[in-house]
């Protein structure tokens, strides 16, 4: 078995584990092991993303001030509502963004 048609099987290997074939190439091919261990670890941080709940209002002030501090928004055209609603979308969008990404590499 070679690392195309290892990485082929991959979403499979990594729900369920893979066969005596694909166990062998796993054991012998550091890209594919270090692959395996990188999409485990990174599922395993994805689900931590899911379950979040509001974080105290003090903290999207604090999101709010450093894009402020960045020249991201200006004050004086956004209340503190807007302020927050907008990190709120930043953190709603990468938290996205890292979840599409996961999905298209085990579907790789």
């Amino acid at each position: 078995m070679n690392c195309s048609e290892f990485q082929r099987v991959l979403p499979e290997i990594i729900e369920s584990g893979g066969n005596q074939e694909q166990e062998a190439h796993l054991a012998n091919c550091t890209v594919c092991s270090d692959l395996v261990r990188d999409l485990r670890y990174i599922a395993e941080v994805a689900k931590l993303l899911v379950p979040m709940e509001d974080p105290d209002p003090r903290v999207w002030d604090g999101i709010e001030k450093t894009l402020e501090r960045e020249g991201l928004i200006k004050r004086k055209h956004m209340t503190r509502s807007a302020g927050r609603m907008t990190a709120r979308i930043v953190m709603m969008v990468a938290s996205m963004a890292v979840l599409q990404c996961l999905q298209q590499v085990l579907r790789a």
